[in-house]
Order: C-alpha cells, then structure tokens, then sequence
C-alpha cells in the first residue's frame, strides 16, 4: 500500500512601480461632434478646437506614484492510486488553489467600495485599512479538480452605457460609463431566468436599466430628463464593475492508458485522451467576444453595452470534444 502524494504551493509575488505618470498635466483638444458644448456648433477636427482654444480633455498625476505591490498565493494537491484489478489502476487527484489580495508596502494600495465585491452602489474610495477582498478578476476563489474534471464559477462582466456621457467625461474618452439601475429593479433582477442554452441571445434582463442614465444640471445634480436644466449628461451609473458573472464553467478530461511489457525493460504504452469528453458546452460571458469601440482582447471577459441591448453569449471557452490516441516504446 502507498500513502497518497501531498504537494503544497506558495508563490510570492512582487511588483515594485516608479510610474510618475502625468506629474505636470496634459491637455487635449480632441475632435468633437456636431452640437458638442452647445446647439449650433459644427463638427470640429482636433486641429480646429486647437485653433479656438477649446480643450475637451485635461488630466493630471495625484497622489503617491512609488507603489510596491505584495501578493501571496497558495495551493495545495492530494493524489491516490486505486489498484481496482490486476491490470486496472484509478488515478485521482484534489488541488486547491487560494487567490490573495495584493498589498503595498507602504500602505498606500486603496480600493473601490462596491466594485466587485458585492456591495451595492454608489462606488466609494476605502483606504487602506477597509480594503474589501475584491480577488483577481475572472477568477475564482477556488477551482476544484477531480482526476481531470474542473468546476468554476462563471467570470466576472461588466454593464456599461456607452450612451451616457458624464460631466466628468464629456468627450467620452474613457469609452465607458457604469450602466444605470431603472428605477425598482435590484441586481437580482437583471439575471435572468431558464437554461444557459434558452438565454443565448439575451442573457440578462436589460429593461432592468435606465437607456442614457439618469440627466444631470450643470453642477452635477441629477434632475428629471425632460428638465430645461437637463444638460444632456448623465450622472454616474449605479451598477459597480463586475456585478455579475456569466455561466457555470465544468471541463471533463480523460485519460486511459494500457501498458503491455514486451520483456524485462521493455513495454508499449496504447494511450487514449479524451478532451471535453461529454462534447459539453462551456459558454463564455455575454459580449466577450467580438468587442469594438472598448478592448478587442478581452478574452473571456464580457462587456455588455446598455446603448445596444445586445446580451447575447457569443462564444464558448472550451473547444469542442477532441480524442486523440499516443504509442509509446519504453526500454
């Protein structure tokens, strides 16, 4: 009889950042379109705003630009053999795998209240010592495997508006803006409902949300949208960055192998590997492919744009089921 393999991880991770990023400020007279700033203005290049002395953007370094980022991670891996018959052996193996939260040093690390955490809205600065645990987007806390079989919660995407454009960002160069809650609806109540299959063109419930956010006066007060102090711009959205995940992800894998000795010190090995065995679908997050006007490459990440309704699932992470076959001569 032999005892089980018990293998342990830590990994240590440093990231030290000397990023003394826009210290003296910048301005950008980017181009505008027709009626930007005002009614009766045309549409202007970038060359043109300079020309007037019209700046759209401006930015400029705060704060504590030095950061030396800590993280530790740890795993642990468990793995028995069954001698089921004589020429029959089950091999099956346990990891477990601990996703810290990064730190800094000098305790200057702050985070984002209602961001992927699982708190609600409005989004607020903690610092430091009130850090919730956010972990590492599009991963979960724990990933199970047995033998080659992996469940895992679904990633994380994030609910934008492209629409509504804030005070703080009127040229939209951000790209993005949190979508907006219409008024009752909860985050519960955006996830849809049925099969993963059923939903593959709308995966959650958009009527759920405010099309353009909530209007706001010119000192960023939100006031009703048909309003004469309503300026067109919207407040910022309620809805954090990662409220929700997509589907359930499993993977079955196996693997049989046959080894027949030819004489002492020699044997073949037949081996058969079955990839996605089931041939089980494994959807990715809604809008995780296919992006425009945000990031191309994303991955399995979604971003679901509230200007275009559009919630449909449009890839799988997992390929479809693939078998292939290996002979092996040992001596």
């Amino acid at each position: 009889m032999t005892l089980p393999k018990l293998l342990e991880e830590v990994d240590r991770y440093q990231l030290n950042r000397f990023n003394n990023f826009a210290a003296r400020g910048s301005v950008t007279f980017g181009a505008t379109p027709a009626g930007f700033g005002g009614p009766d203005l045309p549409a202007l290049t970038g060359f043109q705003n300079w020309l007037l002395g019209r700046v759209t953007t401006t930015q400029g370094g705060a704060g504590l630009f030095n950061n030396g980022f800590r993280a530790f991670d740890a795993a642990a891996y468990v793995q028995d053999d069954w001698k089921l018959a004589s020429r029959l052996t089950l091999n099956v193996g346990l990891r477990w795998e601990g996703l810290s939260t990064a730190h800094d040093i000098n305790d200057y690390l702050s985070n984002w209240a209602g961001s992927g955490d699982g708190l609600p809205g409005p989004i607020s600065i903690v610092h430091p010592e009130g850090t919730p645990k956010v972990g590492t987007p599009g991963v979960s806390d724990c990933t199970l495997g047995l033998g080659m079989t992996t469940f895992q919660s679904g990633t994380p995407f994030i609910v934008i508006d492209s629409s509504a454009l804030t005070l703080q960002d009127a040229a939209g160069v951000n790209g993005t803006n949190f979508a907006t809650l219409a008024p009752g609806a909860t985050l519960s109540s955006v996830q849809g409902s049925g099969s993963v299959e059923s939903r593959l063109d709308g995966y959650i419930n958009m009527n759920a949300f405010t099309a353009g956010g909530n209007c706001v006066n010119d000192q960023n007060v939100v006031v009703d949208r048909a309003s004469p102090d309503c300026t067109g711009y919207a407040a910022v959205g309620n809805v954090g960055r990662n409220s929700f995940r997509g589907p359930f992800q499993q993977n079955w894998d196996l693997s049989i192998i046959k080894r027949t000795t030819i004489s002492e010190g020699k044997s073949i090995d037949f081996r058969a590997e079955f990839f996605n065995i089931f041939n089980h679908p494994v959807f990715q997050s809604p809008q995780a492919a296919g992006i425009t006007g945000f990031n191309t490459a994303l991955g399995n990440y979604g971003v679901v744009d509230v200007a275009s309704s559009d919630t449909s699932i449009l890839a799988t992470v997992n390929r479809p089921r693939i078998i292939q076959f290996a002979l092996k001569f040992n001596f």
